[in-house]
C-alpha cells in the first residue's frame, strides 16, 4: 500500500499557508518481519541466516563507533559527536557529569544517492481527511506473507492499520468477512485472534467459512456508549 498524503488545517505560527501537506506511513515492518521478507526474496539465506547477518552486522558497526570511527553503509552513516560547555580551554571532558552537559550523541547521516532511489520510486495516494476514530487497514496478508489476497480456512491473517482496537466479547466487533458473488448479504465474524492490537491484528478464518470470494471489514466502537465505526478493506479476497 502506498504513503497517505493529506492536506490538513494548518496550526503552526511558523507557516503562513492556510493547509499544510502531511502523510501518513501505510504500515510498520519489524525487524522479524523484515527478515521474513528478506529470506523469501529469491536468496539462498535463510531468516536465521540474515537475523545473524543483523546481529553481526549490529555488533561490528557499535563496535566501531565506540572506537571512534564513522561507519559507512549502503544507506547512512554512523558517526558519534562530543558536546557541551567548558570553561575554560583545559577543562576535563566528563561526559554525564557536572553541569556543563558534557556528552556523547550518536548522528545518522543518509546516503544521498540512496535516499534519491527511495523518494524518486515512493508510491503514494491523496487521501481525503475523515473520522480520527474510524478504524483503518492498510494491508491484509497471511502470516506466511504471499501477498496474492488468498487464503484457506484456518490460515491466519495478519490485518495491519490504525485505530484497529476492539471489544473481543462484543459480537458485533471485530474483523467480519463479507460475501460477495453468492454469497452477498451474509457476514462471518472471526472468533478467534493471536494478536489484538491498535495497529496489528492476526485472525483466524473461520474454518466453517464458505469458500468464495470475500471483503474483510472491521468493527470497533472508540467509544464505549457511542456509535460503533466500521472500515471494508478495498481488495477482495478468495477463500476456499
Amino acid at each position: 500500500m502506498p504513503l497517505s498524503v493529506v492536506s490538513r488545517k494548518n496550526t503552526l505560527n511558523t507557516i503562513q499557508n492556510e493547509y499544510v501537506i502531511r502523510s501518513n506511513n501505510s504500515g510498520v515492518i519489524t525487524t522479524d518481519l523484515l527478515i521474513e521478507k528478506m529470506a523469501a526474496d529469491n536468496t539462498t539465506l535463510t531468516a536465521a541466516d540474515i537475523a545473524a547477518c543483523l546481529k553481526v552486522m549490529t555488533e561490528v558497526i557499535s563496535e566501531q563507533l565506540e572506537d571512534g570511527k564513522k561507519v559507512i553503509t549502503p544507506f547512512c552513516s554512523f558517526y558519534v559527536t562530543a558536546a557541551g560547555k567548558a570553561d575554560s580551554d583545559m577543562e576535563e571532558f566528563t561526559p554525564g557529569k557536572g553541569e556543563n552537559n558534557h556528552r556523547f550523541t550518536l548522528h545518522l547521516l543518509r546516503n544521498s544517492d540512496f535516499e534519491n532511489e527511495i523518494v524518486e520510486k515512493t508510491l503514494w495516494k491523496r487521501d481525503e481527511v475523515f473520522d480520527k476514530t474510524v478504524p483503518l487497514i492498510t494491508e491484509i496478508d497471511t502470516v506466511a506473507g504471499d501477498g496474492t489476497y488468498t487464503a484457506s480456512k484456518g490460515d491466519m491473517l495478519r490485518i495491519t492499520g490504525r485505530r484497529l482496537s476492539f471489544t473481543f466479547l462484543d459480537e458485533g466487533q471485530g474483523i467480519f468477512f463479507c460475501g460477495t458473488d453468492g454469497n452477498i448479504g451474509k457476514e462471518t465474524r472471526a472468533a478467534v485472534y493471536a494478536e489484538k492490537g491498535a495497529t496489528l491484528i492476526i485472525a483466524r478464518v473461520p474454518d466453517d467459512l464458505a469458500a468464495g470470494s470475500y471483503t474483510i471489514k472491521i468493527v470497533t466502537q472508540p467509544q464505549e456508549k457511542g456509535y460503533k465505526k466500521a472500515f471494508v478493506f478495498p481488495e477482495v479476497y478468495t477463500i476456499s
